[in-house]
């Protein structure tokens, strides 16, 4: 859900290439593959032809370590069952997290 949520969000500002990361291996395989038929295809199957739109999609892995500002955001929107988005407002629960990244810099 969350790479056809940022697949959606791209398209929705105006992207036309993009790489997304994931911690999330199995979630990068799958996407990574061609004619997946597991449980979830409906998701593959819409995260395919939302990435059709887009001129070059890569699917990453990243490990959680160093996606921990997108690991507060899922866990956030998972417990608030809502999707948000923030234009120029960092919000609380992750600027700890962004500090955190901007330390290591």
């Amino acid at each position: 859900m969350a790479i056809r949520n940022g697949l959606i969000l791209a398209a929705n500002i105006g992207c036309n290439s993009l790489i997304l990361e994931s911690d999330s291996s199995n979630a990068v395989e799958i996407i990574n593959q061609e004619g997946y038929l597991g449980h979830d295809v409906s998701i593959y199957m819409e995260c395919k032809q939302l990435g059709a739109e887009f001129s070059k999609v890569e699917v990453i892995h990243c490990s959680r370590e160093a996606n921990a500002v997108a690991d507060a955001i899922a866990k956030n929107a998972l417990s608030s069952r809502s999707s948000s988005v923030w234009d120029d407002v960092v919000p609380d629960f992750v600027s700890h997290q962004i500090v955190n990244d901007l330390a290591i810099i």
